[in-house]
């Protein structure tokens, strides 16, 4: 048996990864950031191609019971675990408490699904909530990798030129060529549409880009030479563009939803006017790309709730519970009543569909492991909200730039988490391990930097006494 192309090409880096690891420890890890900023991972809405080799993420032959990018994950997790010296810093409420809650929850749903004679694949497949406890993974890693404001610095900008060459290059290719080949509505729908990405992780990338420009062009102008202030003028532009343009309504919401509080946070002059320009330039725009989505299918059905969630109401606007995403969470919410405690296993199925997952990330969660996986993953949600309401006036304005774009990032993805299908996605459940840890590593950041500084002090006053005494 052959692997595919896709994971031969990413056996060798992880080799030298590996070798890079001793000699650079946070090298690995922005490599591994890179690679899920820069690669998609849908193949929904592509045509089928016989030569198609999946993606990087995928698990090409079966031949691991995960992928190879999930294996140097674990991989680059032990290796910060081995060889980072400093100390884990718990904040409160910490979310990592409840993801290491649900990373125990899981493994014993997993000893009890051996026992049971479920085969390790089956218990480990992307339909289940092992990417939950991926995402818990990559949250250590970058806790115990960024420490210092300087080092999340450095990643902010690093996640921003990288983001900000993704959005180039989709806009560039939707101008110019044929937009993304994954493009469900003109390949399956026959609407004559081109979007620049299907992928709602390079509309999130967008938005991280956003919120980064914003803050880093209002709050740290003093830190940026002038070249880099153009660049985050270009980067909140292109990052509008790119989610404007991928016709994606969990986008749209999102961008709504992310980026109006993120406007609230800055001075009232500079607030008004943001508000004033950005917001109804940006609802123009929506509106002009609503009406080339959804009015180019040939019905005249106008502007009802069938027009704009077609997959949930029927034609009359009535809520249609024989097809569609409905009908899944009926049918659903009846195996959760059957065992609503610890649900049907990561490994069950509805019987009625023989279907793996639901649209929905909340109650997918619930589905599969019940109240009790549902309640952790819930406190967590909550406990990562709480924390950035509470530190968001405790942190310096300069230094407040990852938290802000990274609970923008959990904002702008509320709408997928609800009603999309983020914990059957690997790089999606990645990148919430990423605007997850930002907020924490800011507000870690500074204490270190505050407590070194009140060391340094102490030092400098009692070297004067000893001096003075001499």
């Amino acid at each position: 048996m052959k692997l595919e192309y896709t994971q031969l090409g990413l056996l060798v880096p992880a080799i030298i990864l590996m070798v890079m690891a001793i000699l650079r420890p946070k090298w690995p890890t922005y490599t591994y950031i890179g690679i899920l900023i820069c690669f998609s991972a849908t193949t929904y809405g592509l045509i089928p191609d016989a030569d198609s080799v999946g993606t990087i993420y995928g698990r090409g032959k079966g031949l691991l019971p995960i992928s190879l990018i999930n294996v140097l994950l674990i991989a680059l997790v032990i290796h910060s675990c081995l060889v980072a010296r400093r100390k884990y810093v718990f904040a409160s409420p910490e979310i990592g408490h409840y993801l290491a809650a649900y990373c125990a929850m899981f493994f014993c749903y997993a000893t009890y699904g051996i026992v049971s004679g479920v085969s390790l694949e089956r218990i480990l497949a992307w339909q289940g909530v092992f990417n939950v406890v991926n995402m818990a993974l990559l949250y250590l890693l970058l806790r115990r990798t960024f420490s210092t404001t300087h080092q999340l610095r450095n990643l902010c900008r690093f996640i921003f030129v990288l983001g900000m060459a993704r959005c180039a290059w989709g806009l560039l290719r939707f101008v110019l060529l044929e937009g993304d080949p994954a493009n469900y509505y003109a390949n399956y729908q026959d609407i004559t549409i081109k979007l620049t990405y299907f992928d709602i992780n390079d509309s999130l990338v967008a938005m991280l880009v956003i919120a980064i420009s914003i803050w880093e062009s209002v709050y740290a102008k003093q830190l940026n030479s002038r070249i880099w202030r153009y660049m985050y003028l270009l980067g909140l532009v292109a990052g509008l563009l790119t989610i404007v343009f991928s016709y994606r309504r969990t986008a749209w919401i999102g961008l709504a939803l992310a980026l109006i509080p993120l406007l609230w946070q800055l001075p009232r002059r500079i607030r008004i006017i943001a508000l004033s320009i950005f917001v109804p330039v940006t609802a123009a725009f929506i509106a002009i790309t609503t009406l080339q989505r959804f009015g180019d299918t040939g019905e005249s059905v106008g502007f009802t709730m069938s027009l704009f969630f077609g997959d949930v109401f029927d034609r009359g606007g009535n809520i249609d519970t024989k097809r569609g995403r409905f009908s899944e969470l009926i049918a659903a919410s009846r195996a959760i009543a059957n065992s609503p405690a610890f649900g049907i296993a990561p490994w069950g199925q509805i019987d009625q569909f023989f279907q793996d997952f639901i649209h929905s990330g909340l109650l997918h969660v619930m589905l599969k492991t019940g109240l009790v996986g549902f309640g952790i993953f819930a406190a967590a949600t909550v406990a990562y909200v709480v924390f950035v309401v509470r530190n968001r006036q405790r942190i310096s304005t300069v230094n407040r730039g990852p938290l802000e774009a990274g609970f923008a990032g959990f904002l702008f993805m509320l709408p997928t988490l609800l009603f999309g299908t983020p914990i059957i996605e690997y790089r999606t459940m990645q990148m919430y391990g990423l605007i997850f840890a930002m907020p924490y590593i800011a507000v870690a950041a500074q204490a270190a930097g505050r407590k070194y500084n009140d060391s340094r002090a102490l030092r400098a006053t009692r070297d004067d006494c000893i001096s003075k005494r001499i």
